[in-house]
């Protein structure tokens, strides 16, 4: 159906009615599919896809797209379009070939949404693969073209090999690690000790932009901790129902003292279980200090 042309005209029969209205509640619900699994690549960790069935669902639509199969002319469009080798572009295929199983592609076929599932896909905004998911489907996507004869599907196959190179030497800005400059690693003179300095808190930043969060806390254990937290996840979904040009988070507050004689403190929110692995690792120890609130 041409996305183009509007489903309900006067002269339709009532039967040509209900069957627009059955191929609009196909899309909307492979479209409700893309968008919980646009989440759920926000707050993937890699010890987590490792765990999950949608890692052979990937495999099997590598494997549909490089043997040029029916069901790959869904993912055609967005494999032409990568070849930009914009992050975005890249996300929506990645996107693509993590969401679909084998209903959504009979929902398709049925009601012939080809066209207008990959031009919503290429519309989808906001599309974030972090690093070391990236790297996952780098490595099933070798797999599969390495597993694959040559004569198999050459166009699709050529064309994902050509992706892969460039995905595998193009580095994303937004992720690259946060350095602080040399200024600012001058240690302090130490004359006071730390205990006897007053500790004042003259206000508190908060919202700060996600991606440079894990720019600074990249590859880290606490950066992992985060995005299992409560506080991470009910932001990432908040974004599904309102989304924003930015991504920001609570998850780290920082705790500005009156004068530059005391340090900053930074309160970091992450899952339970995860802090507690974190604290019994750093083996801390019960506070004299009072508790606040």
């Amino acid at each position: 159906m041409d996305q183009e042309i509007s489903w309900f005209l006067l002269d339709d029969s009532t039967d040509e009615y209900q069957r627009k209205v059955n191929a609009a509640n196909a899309l909307l619900k492979i479209r409700k599919h893309v968008d919980q699994n646009k989440l759920t690549l926000k707050t993937f960790t890699k010890r987590q896809f490792s765990q999950r069935k949608q890692k052979d669902r990937f495999s099997d639509n590598v494997q549909k797209l490089v043997g040029e199969s029916e069901e790959s002319q869904v993912f055609l469009p967005l494999l032409k379009n990568s070849a930009s080798n914009s992050d975005d572009s890249i996300n929506q295929l990645l996107l693509a070939l993590y969401t679909f199983t084998d209903a959504d592609f009979e929902l398709i076929k049925q009601h012939g949404l080809t066209e207008i599932v990959s031009a919503l896909l290429r519309k989808t905004c906001d599309c974030t693969v972090f690093p070391d998911i990236r790297s996952e489907f780098i490595r099933i996507i070798k797999n599969v073209c390495g597993d694959e004869e040559t004569n198999t599907g050459p166009t699709n196959k050529a064309l994902l090999l050509g992706l892969l190179k460039d995905m595998e030497t193009h580095h994303e800005d937004t992720f690259q690690p946060f350095f602080l400059t040399s200024e600012a690693l001058h240690a302090p003179r130490m004359d006071v000790h730390p205990d006897l300095i007053t500790k004042t808190v003259a206000y508190q930043l908060v919202g700060a932009r996600s991606d440079r969060l894990i720019q600074v806390l990249r590859h880290s254990a606490m950066l992992q901790a985060i995005t299992v937290s409560y506080q991470w996840n009910f932001e990432r979904r908040q974004e599904k129902v309102s989304p924003a040009s930015e991504m920001r988070t609570d998850a780290i507050v920082a705790m500005i003292p009156k004068d530059n004689k005391q340090d900053i403190s930074f309160v970091l929110r992450v899952g339970y279980r995860a802090g507690w692995e974190i604290v019994e690792h750093l083996d801390l120890r019960s506070s004299q200090e009072p508790m606040t609130k």
